[in-house]
């Protein structure tokens, strides 16, 4: 005869076994995939890419570079670190090309793979985009496809973006390249549609409005469903993985200035406000910095708040460009030759690589401690301070 307590210890066991059987059940479905790189196949026309059944890509242009050049204004207040970077030669030249992938999904935001992988896109992204890929940070992308729906999407789909473009100075250097390279060579394909995950910002749309009106846009709901592409072309990055730009850019944004009509109101020497602080550094001492740009006749401006047409005019129409380094600095890719351009604080040499692709003037003005405050991930915010009577003489040196 069975006893009370042996029953109940026979009842919590099924209990507990069904428990089991019901998180291991979970762990199969939440599976995370694993990572893959791609094995790339060159192919020799537009037809055999659309026709290759494996990921292949057609190259474009040869591999070419742009040297270093163009001094460093105000080397002196620079550190060794800065200097020796802004000088430091690309290690190998890179060249231009667009892939081709069938039956593929896109997930979460921009990830490319299967059921069972995430692809590592190699020349598609830069390298920092599959190291953290590999590095898995839950905070970044979800790996996974559980409880997301899946749509297909018939034809050729078209992938400019990957999980960090939604941050405006990685589009302007790594995707919007790519689209200006897609308008190029779009009488040389099949209609196509551009892929977006709903995630993504409402200007990263309006730019693909801008330069290729007439692709319609696929919006997919990257927090309930992933698409299944039968064929997903993307560009490669228009720059070695150090960030080293191609030459074939500074061709594709002079036709991007082509096609922007020139804005009424000019302004040759502009400050660049923030609206919004930093997340990992604050300068502390900003209000008393914009004053004195204004003191010294600089018009102050926030882009963020301009439609992107007014923002290309405005950096074109400009000789001198100051302001903190970040993403809103980074539309001097749409200045002219010899402007001059002065970055408050040094992050990485991605300014000096603008500098050498346009042939533009960059100089550094770093903290009061002499240090740079660079993006250190899971650190916490720094605070730094610019002098301003250093400050108040650079800019009397760059408009005199």
């Amino acid at each position: 005869m069975c006893t009370p307590n042996a029953a109940r210890r026979f009842f919590l066991g099924i209990s507990s076994r069904a428990q089991l059987a019901r998180a291991h059940i979970v762990r199969l479905i939440r599976r995370q995939r694993k990572l893959r790189a791609l094995q790339w196949q060159d192919v020799t026309s537009y037809a055999d890419l659309l026709a290759e059944q494996r990921a292949s890509i057609l190259w474009l242009h040869e591999p070419s570079m742009v040297a270093p050049r163009g001094r460093l204004l105000f080397a002196e207040l620079a550190n060794e670190e800065v200097r020796k970077d802004h000088f430091r030669s690309q290690p190998e030249p890179t060249g231009v090309g667009l892939a081709c992938i069938r039956d593929v999904l896109v997930s979460s935001k921009s990830l490319v793979g299967t059921s069972r992988f995430i692809y590592q896109l190699g020349p598609l992204a830069p390298r920092y985009v599959d190291e953290f890929l590999s590095e898995n940070h839950p905070e970044i992308v979800d790996l996974t496809l559980s409880r997301k729906r899946k749509r297909f999407i018939p034809g050729l789909s078209v992938l400019l973006t990957h999980w960090n473009s939604g941050i405006y100075g990685h589009w302007l250097l790594e995707g919007m390249p790519k689209l200006l390279l897609l308008r190029a060579i779009a009488d040389r394909l099949p209609p196509f549609r551009i892929v977006l995950p709903r995630a993504s910002p409402a200007w990263l749309s309006n730019w693909v409005t801008l330069i290729l009106p007439q692709a319609p846009i696929e919006i997919y709901d990257d927090l309930s469903e992933y698409v299944h592409c039968e064929k997903l072309l993307s560009p490669t990055l228009l720059m070695h993985p150090q960030h080293f730009f191609h030459p074939e850019l500074e061709s594709l944004l002079d036709e991007l200035r082509g096609l922007v009509p020139a804005t009424e109101v000019r302004h040759e020497n502009i400050y660049i406000s923030r609206s919004v602080p930093s997340h990992f550094r604050n300068l502390i001492n900003a209000a008393e910095i914009e004053e004195i740009s204004r003191q010294e006749g600089f018009t102050v401006i926030r882009p963020e708040s301009m439609p992107i047409a007014d923002q290309i005019s405005l950096f074109a129409s400009a000789t001198v460009v100051v302001g903190e380094f970040g993403s809103a600095l980074h539309n001097t890719l749409f200045s002219p030759p010899d402007t001059k351009v002065l970055c408050l604080n040094w992050i990485n040499p991605l300014q000096s690589r603008i500098a050498h692709l346009k042939r533009q003037h960059v100089g550094y003005l770093l903290s009061s401690e002499g240090m740079p405050i660079k993006y250190v991930h899971g650190a916490s915010r720094i605070s730094y301070r610019i002098d301003p009577q250093v400050f108040r003489t650079c800019l009397r040196t760059l408009i005199s």
